[in-house]
């Protein structure tokens, strides 16, 4: 897990080091870099997954930006030639990067990149060459594309370090919208089951519950699969109307004609408190608080 995470000229943020925690919750008023501080750890995992393109950026919910705008721009200070990322995880792992751009580049370039495993150099790159476990080696790496990505698969590394840039590899932002999560808007589901703005959901519920059901003979308590199911199930049920949930083929009884739809699945709630002849919600008749919650289960 990424436990601290320094961040230097990048967007509003001059320098910061931010401690995470297993939860965290990002307090400010509009503009003040809330969402700069989400985007810092996103561009990291972009560096060390395929790299700094703009649909590697796109794909991790990071808004497009020419890349010399990443950099700061303070009044009083300097315009910088590099923006820094600097993460640290809990199992020893340490990874940064200094990275670059001129007014007439696409996207942003690595200057340098330095991976640490408990102290042990594991891999790296500066203007003076290129290393792997402390070794020089030959060759030309892109300069918009993550060291490991191109060297993972021709040098042994530890299962952990593998592990952990993998997991993290794969962050992206999600920012559930209304349209999305109602289905009036479709968009695409790069990693399932949802998309980053609640793109696919009444496939993902029909999923979740699916594998509730499918593992409700498996017992072993707190660590199950089953388990984890449940609680996700009972995660929606919060706001306390919500009986149960289903996916089905779309009811123009219960969705107006004039609804503009994307796809033909629907999510229904089942409202504890109304009569069995009415108790059938759709997504447009249900709450916001109790899509969002289903979209995060």
């Amino acid at each position: 897990m990424l436990e601290r995470l320094s961040i230097e000229r990048f967007k509003s943020i001059r320098s910061a080091i931010v401690d995470f925690g297993r939860v965290n919750l990002f307090i400010g008023a509009n503009g003040s870099g809330k969402s700069n501080v989400l985007e810092a750890v996103g561009l990291t995992a972009a560096a060390l997954g395929r790299g700094l393109g703009s649909a590697d950026l796109a794909r991790r919910g990071i808004r497009l930006t020419p890349s010399e705008l990443m950099k700061s721009a303070h009044k009083y200070f300097e315009l910088p030639k590099t923006l820094e990322l600097d993460a640290e995880f809990g199992n020893g792992l340490r990874y940064r990067c200094n990275l670059t751009s001129g007014l007439n580049d696409s996207s942003l370039r690595f200057h340098s990149e330095a991976c640490t495993y408990k102290g042990k150099p594991q891999f790296g790159r500066s203007p003076r060459g290129n290393k792997v476990h402390g070794i020089s080696i030959s060759g030309t790496l892109e300069k918009s594309r993550g060291m490991w990505d191109q060297i993972q698969v021709a040098y042994p590394f530890n299962e952990t370090i593998r592990e952990t840039i993998g997991d993290f590899g794969r962050y992206s932002i999600y920012s559930p919208q209304t349209d999305f999560l109602r289905g009036r808007k479709s968009g695409l589901v790069d990693e399932p089951p949802v998309g980053l703005h609640g793109e696919g959901l009444p496939e993902a519920a029909l999923g979740l519950i699916r594998q509730a059901l499918a593992s409700r003979h498996l017992v072993e308590p707190g660590k199950s699969i089953a388990e984890f199911s449940r609680r996700a199930v009972e995660l929606f049920q919060l706001p306390g109307w919500t009986k149960r949930v289903r996916v089905g083929a779309l009811d123009r009884n219960l969705v107006s004609p004039d609804v503009d739809r994307s796809s033909e699945n629907m999510v229904y709630f089942i409202d504890r408190y109304m009569r069995d002849d009415r108790n059938k919600l759709s997504a447009y008749d249900s709450s916001e608080g109790t899509l969002f919650l289903l979209f995060a289960a």
